[in-house]
């Protein structure tokens, strides 16, 4: 008996897993152009979408302290922030390093 040949696999199967995987790379994208622009309207917007009312609250109100005080320059200090805060989980300072303890070294054993 002869054996039943296999139906053609068309070319859209083929790249099936090519347009999910760019259909997910499009949505990140739209996702944070969404929190970028969240930012340009209220500071503290990207950590609102998130859902961390707090630390929106706590960036919004920095920011326009920081634009009395310091002038445009604090307003965009604490945008970034809050960027890097909502979308890393980290404060600007904690990236770069200021305000934090330097690791204790452990004395060298005596012989």
């Amino acid at each position: 008996m002869p054996e039943k040949a296999k139906p053609p696999v068309s070319a859209s199967a083929q790249d099936e897993p090519a347009k999910i995987i760019q259909q997910d790379e499009r949505t990140e994208t739209v996702k944070k152009v969404a929190v970028c622009a969240s930012e340009a309207f209220l500071p503290g917007g990207s950590n609102y979408l998130k859902g961390d009312l707090k630390q929106g609250t706590i960036h919004t109100v920095a920011a326009f302290g920081a634009a009395m005080v310091i002038g445009p320059a604090g307003w965009v200090v604490a945008i970034a922030d809050s960027l890097s805060k909502s979308q890393t989980g980290k404060h600007l300072h904690e990236h770069l390093g200021f305000f934090t303890k330097p690791a204790e070294s452990t004395p060298a054993p005596q012989a």
